[in-house]
């Protein structure tokens, strides 16, 4: 009997001990993750898209890239100092989240569009075979794989993603392009249940009060029991109403995941929808309407405020969550399929355009952007100070967030455009993209009306103000008067910006009683600008030259040049990119004020679109 007691005590204190291992292990994983959202994609089951972490207003700089051999459109995962990230060269990577470099790779024999989920010592991901793979967190070893059937046929493209897998009390769920929502064991792999679907499940699974949500290409928002897998409710967006073939496009899909807060679970589709649904009952609370424009981007909920981006819409939205009231909206230059994310007060949004767009959660204003690579369909996810997220140039970026002091001055933004008065030298194509791109962007358009009193209203050391000249053209009345005389020179002078594109306006020579363009005139300049050139002909002009961007141009925005002439003596300027035979091409003349002002020549080619933003970045360079 006494033995059996202290068998029975020994085994009692056995399993005491394991469970407080266990309990200890959990902790101290909380306890190192506590600065960071959980290690899956949008932060954590809900899908709510916010991390904790200090507010920012900037980007300081792209701390690390990691070049994939392909586009990398699977969202990066942080976790206890590593970063992982699938890319569509078929592997899947372990990154160092200091340095960038890689750890391991594991070849998937397949894209890896889906975001990874890490859970104690494995990190799972899907391909684009619809193979579920479990794999050591530190190896990379394979612990175990699962094939979840083949996709069902899809015709209409644009079709990116994988589901990324939710892990959650020893459990893995993901959904498949074979139509079905899976549970699985995460120790073993082994199905727990399956759901099917209507169609291709491409939305992640989401996870709230015991119940997974997710949406499907038909268009259906499905909630299941978490536990069996049977269905509580099922919701049909417009989508799931609409016949593709009587548009031509597909107006059904739900790619987004669904996220929740307060039991309200929000979601949109390609039906050009943005639903809020109760979490409970499946009941519509609200709806918006955004015109056909997709909703690939997944939203994020932080309090009352839920934000949202869209596709051919082009803009950032934001809502209050219980009574779906706008709050407000801002405009990108281009479509948003990225989801974005809150921190602290500040939405990070991506755009198509390569930037992420740091704006204020409250007012929806722009604090700044920061243009770190290519076309954009991954979604960044956060930690300690930093933002991971891949681009189509193939790399996953590491950006620096921090905060850059305001001067506290008001800052003004215009561009000048006018119609091909001298004709000659003016490409109205050009110049009426430039226009175009800088007013949809939120710069006061000026016409050779308008320009002069821009220029002596903001020529003040209390104002922060820049000029893009669209047209290359300087009228009459900025530039008449004695040497450092004209208005041009002293808005200058006193701190203003303005920035040239293409040949430099100074160097025009026009009757302008007649309205006749008389040629080139180089030594022009320097009455202008103060920039001297030393022939008034061809030796000036000097001929096309590759050009490399200088420490300084990079600071500044500038990542790659085209051939340009007429380089200066880089002495008299600061230059921010200097051609072959060290001459400055792309320069700043500064009138001695703040670093950022002064006279900004750069030079611009036909395929503009990627170019346009870097001029965005020099020419807002220093405004602040």
């Amino acid at each position: 009997m006494r033995n059996n007691f202290v068998l029975k005590s020994q085994i009692k204190a056995l399993i005491g001990l394991l469970f407080l291992c266990f309990f200890c292990e959990n902790l101290a994983y909380a306890q190192q993750n506590s600065s960071i959202g959980l290690p899956l994609f949008r932060g954590g089951p809900a899908k709510n898209g916010v991390y904790p972490g200090a507010d920012f207003n900037s980007i300081k700089a792209t701390k690390w890239q990691f070049k994939t051999g392909a586009a990398v459109r699977s969202s990066p995962t942080f976790d206890q100092g590593k970063v992982y990230a699938g890319s569509s060269d078929g592997f899947f990577y372990c990154l160092d989240a200091t340095s960038g470099k890689k750890i391991w790779a594991f070849n998937a024999a397949a894209a890896v569009q889906s975001s990874p989920a890490v859970s104690k010592d494995k990190v799972f991901f899907t391909n684009k075979k619809n193979q579920l793979f479990a794999l050591h967190k530190i190896t990379g070893q394979k612990i175990w794989q699962v094939d979840l059937k083949p996709d069902l046929p899809y015709a209409w493209g644009f079709d990116y993603y994988q589901s990324s897998p939710l892990v959650n009390a020893g459990v893995v769920y993901v959904g498949s392009g074979s139509g079905a929502v899976y549970a699985l064991n995460e120790l073993d792999g082994k199905i727990k249940w399956s759901f099917p679907t209507a169609s291709l499940v491409r939305s992640s699974p989401s996870l709230a009060q015991n119940t997974l949500y997710f949406g499907d290409l038909s268009g259906k928002v499905y909630a299941v029991d978490a536990q069996t897998g049977k269905k509580k409710w099922q919701f049909a967006t417009v989508g799931d109403t609409v016949n593709n073939l009587n548009f031509g496009n597909d107006f059904k899909a739900i790619m987004a995941s669904v996220a929740i807060k307060d039991n309200i679970a929000v979601v949109g589709g390609r039906d050009g929808y943005f639903y809020g649904i109760n979490a409970t009952s499946g009941q519509e609370i609200w709806r918006h309407n955004f015109d056909g424009s997709w909703v690939i981007s997944s939203a994020a909920i932080k309090d009352s405020v839920l934000v949202i981006g869209t596709s051919d819409g082009r803009f950032v939205k934001a809502y209050n969550l219980y009574t779906g009231k706008e709050k407000w909206t801002y405009k990108t230059p281009t479509i948003v399929w990225s989801s974005p994310i809150i921190v602290g007060n500040t939405v990070a949004a991506v755009v198509n355009d390569g930037f992420v767009h740091c704006l204020d959660l409250q007012k929806g204003t722009e604090k700044s952007r920061y243009r770190f690579g290519d076309r954009v369909f991954s979604s960044p996810s956060f930690a300690d100070g930093v933002i991971y997220v891949g681009n189509d140039d193939g790399n996953i970026s590491a950006l620096q967030t921090g905060n850059k002091p305001s001067s506290g001055r008001p800052i003004k933004k215009a561009v000048f455009w006018t119609s091909d008065v001298m004709g000659k030298y003016l490409r109205a194509g050009l110049s009426n993209l430039i226009r175009d791109y800088f007013v949809a962007e939120g710069y006061e358009l000026l016409s050779e009306e308008t320009l002069p009193t821009f220029l002596k209203t903001n020529s003040s050391s209390d104002v922060s103000s820049v000029v893009v000249f669209a047209t290359g053209y300087f009228q009459e009345e900025i530039t008449k008067g004695t040497y450092q005389k004209s208005l041009l020179y002293d808005y200058l002078s006193k701190g203003g910006k303005v920035v040239v594109l293409g040949t430099n306006p100074a160097f025009h020579r026009f009757d302008y009683s007649a309205k006749e363009y008389k040629g080139l005139d180089y030594l022009q300049a320097d009455t202008l600008i103060g920039v001297k050139y030393p022939f008034n002909d061809l030796r000036s002009h000097y001929g096309l030259y590759g050009s490399v961007p200088t420490e300084t141009g990079k600071k500044w925005g500038l990542s790659q040049t085209v051939s340009a002439f007429a380089g200066v003596d880089p002495a008299q300027v600061t230059p921010l990119a200097l051609d072959e035979n060290g001459k400055a091409v792309y320069w700043v003349k500064n009138y001695g004020h703040r670093e950022g002002t002064g006279f900004v020549q750069l030079w611009m080619q036909a395929n503009m679109l990627h170019q346009l933003g870097e001029v965005r970045k020099i020419a807002e360079y220093g405004l602040e």
